[in-house]
């Protein structure tokens, strides 16, 4: 069977990512730094550690408001390393926040980069 694509009725994906680069100052806080609408997946989160934070102590989750460690559970900032989210792809059914959440004693060094890609689901037109 063939299948007839309709190219010019197909909705395009709006696809991106968002970066918030935290240091050693934001130990201790809590952010809401992103907002994915309905009807959008998180490919993938990432946290990336550029400089080593001083304290053993200090951690850092992501995840969305009511599972905070969803993407990313407690991991170190202590050492240089590069952190990709260990669960499988999540689809917003509302208006979602992304959560993070730095914890441990306050440092005196450490800088790390939290990434989030996502995506638009395609959706089928009802006007053709």
């Amino acid at each position: 069977m063939a299948i007839t694509v309709l190219k010019q009725n197909r909705e395009i994906r709006d696809h991106g990512a968002v970066s918030k680069t935290i240091t050693f100052k934001d130990v201790g806080k809590t952010y809401d730094f992103m907002r994915i609408a309905e009807g959008f997946r998180v490919k993938n989160v990432n946290i990336s550690v550029d400089e080593a934070f001083s304290n053993a102590d200090n951690v850092i989750t992501v995840g969305i408001e009511g599972d905070t460690d969803r993407f990313i559970p407690e991991t170190a900032l202590n050492e240089v390393k590069s952190v990709n989210m260990s669960s499988n792809q999540f689809s917003a059914k509302n208006l979602t926040s992304i959560i993070m959440d730095i914890k441990g004693a306050k440092s005196t060094k450490g800088v790390a980069v939290v990434t989030v890609e996502y995506f638009k689901l395609p959706s089928v037109r009802q006007d053709m």
